[in-house]
């Protein structure tokens, strides 16, 4: 047999749910097995779980004779219930520790009508007397291990809340108060999320830890430091376009500027200066312009200019006519006597004038 192997103390990790399919009370008894004449530690960090299998665990603990207990993080419900039965139980310094009133879970919804809600009524009842009794029983198993009174202990477990080490030492739930090797932040979001989910309290050292922490996100703008004048006048001309020159000259200071943001930069300018600065703009580009011409511009206006040409010379025909009969036009028939009229006068000369005016609109529209 191998000697080192046989002093060797057996340890027990239980660090999530107590109960079946993870830490049960089957799980601890085939730990235990073969350990009954030797100190066994089993190291605690849950949130609880079911108190049947706590109750279990505890009495098993208490069977063997030499468990030593070893608290860290946060231990609530059930887990605090094994750690009764130990012989010996010790608290991480930085840890917290919680009990409570026993709980049940409460499913009941829908619609309904008197008589459904009185069944419901009674079957709450019934479970809230069941409760009760085992909020005494536990209330009793805590008394007995710390020595307080029943009542003190019911209290306690009424508030719901988050006891440190040196607390839970002076209330007796813990024996001793051990210093971890390596300090563990048990503040974390993932643990906060854990407890929370659980119905737990956040504790009250992490509550103003999250205030603290969402403070300082407010101050999400980095403070503006220069060391020297000719480096504030260097941001100020990249910033806002210019290099800011007193009205009078003033005492040089020596001392470094700091300005907590941006906006109480503008402000200093404003009452040092008398302006206030506005950021540059990115400068637009307009279009290139050229002086010349497309090629539809010249050949619209070398059309119009043909226009211009023919109505022009249009205008010369009509003046040489000058209401003479034309050759061609003096000898058109124009006797309307077939038709009942009895005017002989020729109006060939007007008829084209009329049709060459309106040739000439056209022309122009």
């Amino acid at each position: 047999m191998n000697v080192y192997n046989a002093m060797a103390k057996k340890v027990i990790i239980i660090d999530g749910y107590i109960g079946s399919y993870q830490f049960s009370k089957q799980f601890i008894r085939q730990e235990l097995s073969g350990h009954k004449n030797s100190e066994v530690t089993v190291k605690v960090s849950s949130l609880g779980g079911a108190v049947d299998h706590a109750l279990g665990i505890h009495d098993q603990f208490v069977e063997h004779g030499n468990i030593v207990v070893e608290l860290s993080a946060f231990v609530a419900s059930s887990a605090t219930l094994i750690s009764l039965g130990a012989k010996t139980v010790r608290m991480n310094e930085n840890s917290f520790y919680l009990i409570h009133k026993a709980m049940h879970w409460v499913d009941e919804w829908g619609t309904m009508n008197e008589d459904d809600i009185d069944t419901v009524i009674a079957k709450l009842e019934k479970q809230k007397q069941e409760l009760a009794k085992i909020t005494l029983q536990l209330a009793k198993m805590y008394t007995n291990k710390t020595g307080k009174t029943l009542n003190e202990i019911i209290d306690l477990m009424k508030e719901e809340t988050w006891l440190t080490a040196e607390e839970a030492k002076d209330w007796g739930f813990v024996d001793e108060i051990i210093k971890a090797k390596e300090v563990e932040n048990f503040l974390d979001t993932k643990m906060v999320n854990m407890i929370t989910a659980s119905g737990y309290p956040i504790p009250e050292s992490k509550r103003k830890h999250l205030i603290s922490n969402k403070m300082a996100e407010k101050k999400d703008e980095k403070k503006l430091q220069f060391k020297s004048e000719d480096e504030l006048k260097a941001y100020m001309k990249n910033t806002f376009g210019f290099e800011p020159k007193a009205e009078e000259e003033e005492e040089t200071v020596e001392n470094e500027f700091e300005f907590e943001n941006e906006n109480a930069l503008i402000a200093w300018v404003k009452k040092t200066f008398n302006i206030s600065p506005k950021a540059k703009k990115p400068e637009k580009k307009e279009p290139e312009t050229t002086n010349e011409e497309s090629e539809e511009v010249v050949n619209l206006r070398k059309e119009a200019s043909e226009k211009d040409a023919r109505i022009e010379n249009l205008e010369k025909q009509v003046e040489e006519l000058g209401g003479k009969p034309g050759a061609e036009t003096a000898n058109v028939d124009t006797d309307t006597d077939d038709l009942g009229g009895g005017d002989k006068e020729d109006k060939g000369a007007e008829n084209f004038h009329d049709a060459f005016r309106a040739n000439m609109e056209m022309l122009k529209g």
